[in-house]
């Protein structure tokens, strides 16, 4: 009878003998030997495959790390400068908000240091680093543009809050500017309350501040309640006709030309008064 022998690579090297007996001992040993040389092969390769892996896993870079640049960060993008060229170190002054320093500022440069703001509309010049622009800081609840609020000495009304400060309190439409304010087209800043704004007076043509001041205005469309009763053409304190217009002296809101008091060298006063 014959006998086969296997041999089984264990881990700690050892070998163990088994016999088989007849020709189906033969063929079964046959089959355990390849089983065996299939497992030696699976485990070497899961071994390179694990060492690959790990050599693999030293070159990965993590995000932020310094690997691969000899221990240098990244180098950081040079600032572009949002000016003309023809603005910096040309001599002409100190230009601010350009993103860059301009050659023509003192190191360290303050704000008082700024011969021209290039900052948009809305932003103002960063005090900590002239050289960049930051947005203006504005109150709660203010809803003009930024640009409105503060250094330009122009009190800025109908705003939703005080423009503290340009404005003198208590605040009335006196101090407010006349052109500048923060109501729509149609309405202006209420006298009660100068922050928000109201309904302008219909049929008013000249500016909304000459409505509520103490001045007599005629030819602005309706009476002025500034002007007395029974206005008379010399009580007009301000004339808001366009050009070759007067007011009519019969109805002092409406404008015409030719009015008789363009022409009058006498007393004002006496022109139409019945003597």
């Amino acid at each position: 009878m014959q006998r086969a022998s296997f041999t089984d690579d264990t881990p700690n090297n050892s070998s163990t003998l088994l016999s088989f007996s007849g020709e189906g001992g033969a063929r079964l040993a046959a089959v355990l030997s390849l089983i065996a040389l299939a497992l030696v092969m699976t485990s070497a390769m899961l071994a390179c495959q694990s060492g690959g892996s790990d050599a693999g896993d030293a070159s990965v870079q993590e995000p932020g790390s310094d690997a691969g640049t000899g221990g240098q960060p990244d180098a950081q993008p040079e600032p572009q400068s949002t000016c003309s060229e023809d603005f910096l170190g040309a001599g002409d002054g100190c230009d601010c908000g350009c993103g860059v320093v301009d050659p023509d500022c003192p190191t360290p440069t303050q704000v008082s240091d700024c011969q021209f703001n290039n900052c948009a509309a809305d932003f103002q010049i960063n005090p900590a680093q002239p050289s960049l622009c930051q947005p203006i800081p504005v109150p709660q609840g203010w809803t003009c543009s930024p640009s409105l609020y503060g250094g330009d000495a122009a009190c800025s009304c109908g705003c939703g809050v005080l423009d503290d400060k340009d404005c003198s309190t208590p605040l009335t439409v006196a101090a407010c500017a006349a052109s500048q304010n923060g109501c729509s087209a149609g309405s202006s800043p209420n006298p009660a309350n100068p922050t928000a704004c109201v309904t302008s007076p219909a049929g008013w043509t000249c500016n909304w501040k000459s409505y509520y001041d103490d001045v007599c205005d005629c030819g602005c469309g309706i009476a002025d309640p500034a002007c007395p009763a029974n206005t008379h053409v010399s009580d007009c304190q301000v004339d808001g006709c366009g050009t070759g217009l007067s007011p009519d002296p019969a109805h002092l809101s409406a404008c015409i030309a030719h009015a008789p008091q363009d022409s009058w060298t006498c007393d004002l006063a006496k022109l139409l008064d019945g003597q």
